[in-house]
C-alpha cells in the first residue's frame, strides 16, 4: 500500500483529516478494467449506470426531492475492507451536466456515514473525510434523487487515516518513549527495552509497545510518527519505568542523555524530575554515576536482521537512514560515505 502526504478539500461541512495520523490508500477503483458492463450487484435505484471509456456514467431523469433523495441511489466503489472507529477519506474525481448536490455515503446497509458533496459541470477532484466508520467493510454510493442530470466519475480512492503517535529523535540519536497507545514502530524507528545486568545496560530490540510502556527508540534525528495498534503484548526484560512527572532524583534514578561519557543513562540529580511520559531506570544507589549500553545481543541481532533486509547502521549498531561521511555497515560489510 501506498503512503500519502494529502492535502484535503473539505466539503460539505465535514472537518479536516486528522494530522495525528498516517495515510494510506486502501483502495483505487479504475473503472476501465470493469470494461463496459456494470456489475449486478452494484444498487441502482430510479437511474442508470453505464461505463464507456473508464468513465462510469450515472444519469437520473427524475427529481425526486430534496428529503427524498436516496429513491435515487447506484454505487461508485463496493467491497473495500474498513476497521470500525477508523476516520477515511474518499477520494473521487467527478463532473456533472448541471451544478448540483448529491449525497456521498459511506459504509455499509444501516450503518452509513454521510457527507454532502457539490457537483460542478467541470472536472474536479473532491475529498470527502468520514470520522469513524462504523462496518468492517464498505461501499461508496450516491443519493441523487434531488440531483436531476448526469454525473460522470473516473476515479474513486479510499483512504484510511491510521490513528498515530509521533517520536521526537534528537541529535542523539536516542529518546525514551511511551505513549497511550500500543504501536508499532517497525520500519519507522528502532526500539528496544532496557535491562541493568549489574554492569551495562542490555537493549533488545522490539517492534510492538503496549500502552503504557517504556522503552529506548533509536534513529536519526527527526520526527516521526508510529501507528497504533489494538494490542500488544507486554514486554519482557525490561526495567523501563514511565513518569507520571513527580518522579524525582533520589540517588537510584537513571535517566537517558548525551553527555560526557556518551549516550547512556545517568544518575539523576536530587531535587531535578523525570519528565511525565518519559522512561527512567530504578539502579541501587551503589552504582556510578554513568551506566552504558553493553555490546549486546539485542544490537546484534538487530545487525544480522540489517543483513536480509540491506538496512544501514554506524559502527555503534545503530539504524542510520540517511548516511554522511563516515563508516558503515550494509548486508554485513563495511562501506565508506566520503
Amino acid at each position: 500500500m501506498l503512503a500519502l502526504a494529502l492535502a484535503f478539500i473539505v466539503v460539505g461541512g465535514a472537518k479536516s483529516a486528522n494530522a495525528d495520523a498516517i495515510s494510506t490508500r486502501i483502495y483505487s477503483t479504475n473503472y476501465s478494467s470493469m470494461g463496459t458492463t456494470v456489475p449486478e450487484w452494484w444498487q441502482m435505484e430510479n437511474c442508470t449506470i453505464t461505463i464507456v471509456d473508464g468513465i462510469l456514467t450515472i444519469v437520473n431523469e427524475t427529481d425526486q426531492g430534496q428529503y427524498q433523495d436516496w429513491k435515487t441511489q447506484a454505487h461508485v466503489a463496493t467491497g473495500i475492507t474498513t476497521v470500525e472507529g477508523y476516520d477515511y477519506v474518499v477520494r473521487i474525481k467527478l463532473k456533472g451536466s448541471v451544478n448540483g448536490t448529491v449525497n456521498c455515503l459511506f459504509g455499509n446497509w444501516g450503518n452509513t456515514l454521510t457527507q454532502s458533496l457539490s457537483v460542478t459541470t467541470e472536472w474536479q477532484t473532491v475529498d470527502l473525510v468520514y470520522n469513524g466508520a462504523l462496518s468492517a467493510s464498505s461501499f461508496v454510493m450516491f443519493h441523487l434523487g434531488h440531483y436531476k442530470g448526469t454525473i460522470e466519475v473516473e476515479k474513486t480512492e479510499v483512504i484510511v487515516l491510521q490513528p498515530a503517535r509521533f517520536v521526537t529523535v534528537g541529535t542523539a540519536g536516542f529518546t525514551t518513549f511511551s505513549t497511550d497507545k500500543a504501536v508499532n514502530v517497525d520500519g519507522v524507528v528502532t526500539a528496544y527495552t532496557a535491562k541493568y545486568d549489574g554492569t551495562k545496560i542490555v537493549l533488545t530490540p522490539v517492534t510492538e509497545i503496549p500502552a503504557n510502556t517504556g522503552v529506548i527508540i533509536e534513529a536519526a534525528t527527526d520526527n516521526y510518527k508510529v501507528p497504533v495498534i489494538n494490542s500488544a503484548t507486554a514486554l519482557a526484560d525490561n526495567d523501563l519505568k514511565v513518569s507520571d512527572g513527580t518522579v524525582e532524583g533520589d540517588g537510584t534514578i537513571y535517566v537517558l542523555a548525551n553527555k560526557t561519557d556518551g549516550v547512556g543513562f545517568y544518575k539523576l540529580n536530587g531535587g531535578q524530575k523525570v519528565p511525565a511520559g518519559k522512561a527512567y531506570l530504578v539502579i541501587a544507589a551503589s552504582a556510578p554515576e554513568f551506566v552504558g549500553f553493553g555490546d549486546t545481543t539485542g544490537i546484534e541481532a538487530t545487525l544480522n536482521e540489517g543483513v536480509e533486509n540491506g538496512i544501514i547502521f554506524d559502527l555503534s549498531g545503530r539504524r542510520v537512514a540517511n548516511p554522511t561521511k563516515g563508516i558503515y555497515i550494509k548486508n554485513g560489510k563495511k562501506f565508506i560515505v566520503k
